[in-house]
């Protein structure tokens, strides 16, 4: 894909990375070229040129080239993303700041491969996960739950909390099975001045 612009130091750890790898441009070249005849889409593609003039610093690979050295180079996605100042784990703290104008459904979220935490038997029969109930209560005993897990929602000093399977108190806006952060909002228009109560918003 096309270049946007210059970035020197996003070239320099690509070079780092063939060269970790003892790979020629050439070789990376023949691989990619079967990368993309497997794929069936030439984006993929990576000539020994192409490859050249972004380890200079010359452009910012796009999205498919990317995922072409990711495979190579045997590094995850977004790592190599990372090289261009792309941090995926930055996305769910940044969807929570960003307010839309209008109301909307929320997307499910696509299962990723190493992010799904494994509940041993003995933690589901010892937790009913058909009731609602705070994240620290349920794994507190475990010492705390992969913050990779959450995509960095839980960077904060939030309360969370999980909706049992069974409870549809709050159904239709939030369905039963997710873990939803708790934040405090001032009541304005009942109440006393300064009093507080919490709002869910869904994570997942």
């Amino acid at each position: 894909m096309g270049a946007s612009r210059p970035s020197p130091e996003g070239g320099k750890l690509l070079r780092a990375e063939r060269v970790r790898v003892r790979l020629s441009t050439r070789e990376v070249e023949r691989m990619s070229r079967e990368i993309a005849s497997e794929k069936k889409n030439q984006e993929y593609y990576i000539s020994h040129g192409w490859l050249t003039d972004a380890e200079n610093g010359a452009y910012v690979p796009g999205a498919f080239k990317l995922y072409t050295l990711s495979v190579i180079y045997k590094r995850r996605y977004e790592e190599i993303l990372g090289f261009f100042g792309i941090h995926v784990s930055d996305i769910g703290r940044e969807q929570m700041s960003l307010t839309l104008p209008r109301t909307h459904l929320i997307g499910g979220q696509p299962q990723i491969p190493g992010l799904t935490l494994e509940i041993s038997a003995e933690m589901r029969e010892k937790y009913d996960t058909g009731k609602t109930n705070l994240v620290s209560r349920m794994f507190g005993q475990w010492g705390g739950i992969p913050v990779s897990l959450f995509g960095g929602e839980f960077q904060d000093k939030s309360v969370y909390g999980y909706i049992g399977t069974e409870d549809y108190t709050l159904f239709p806006l939030i369905r039963p099975g997710p873990l939803c952060r708790l934040m405090p909002i001032k009541r304005r228009s009942i109440g006393p001045a300064g009093e507080m109560r919490s709002t869910a918003r869904s994570i997942s």
